[in-house]
């Protein structure tokens, strides 16, 4: 078998290896040529991922200042919450006003 050029290995020390383990050799050389090759096209897309997702991030931090805040920090929530918490304080200031006119009643029935 003919030692592949790019093949960093001597000649003479290429003759003397046996022709099963020369086939294997050079499958294992050329599969490690075809991974490295994989390896710089995986390393340049994971770059422009990363490079993407540093945009978006930056996108996300200038047009989405509302992300941040909490649902009571937005402006309906606030509306919902403050409508929320008038009817119950309605409804507690009607259960007082039951109770003291209730015991009013007592008091004068008891005079």
């Amino acid at each position: 078998m003919n030692l592949p050029p790019e093949m960093p290995v001597l000649a003479e020390d290429w003759e003397k290896t046996p022709a099963t383990v020369q086939a294997e050799v050079i499958l294992l050389w050329e599969e490690n040529q075809a991974l490295k090759a994989q390896m710089v096209e995986l390393q340049n897309q994971v770059e422009k991922l990363q490079t993407e997702v540093e945009k978006l991030r930056e996108q996300v931090n200038k047009n989405s200042p509302n992300l941040v805040q909490t649902a009571f920090e937005r402006p309906a929530a606030k509306a919902k919450l403050s409508q929320a918490r008038a009817e119950w304080g309605e409804k507690r200031w009607a259960k007082r006003a039951s109770r003291a006119w209730s015991e009013a009643e007592r008091g004068r029935r008891s005079e």
